[in-house]
């Protein structure tokens, strides 16, 4: 294996730690600011057909 093909496996490596944590970051603040429903949304939809 080349310097390139190391330098290519350690980019994409580090990309994908990137990605993970996005992901599970995403995922914490989701739940923790998770919105319940809007009631305006609910009296709207009971109004449509």
């Amino acid at each position: 294996m080349g310097m390139t093909a190391l330098a290519l496996i350690g980019a994409l490596l580090l990309l994908l730690g990137i990605v993970a944590l996005c992901g599970l970051l995403l995922g914490y603040f989701a739940q923790k600011y998770k919105i319940e429903g809007d009631p305006l949304v609910e009296k709207i939809d009971a109004i449509l057909p």
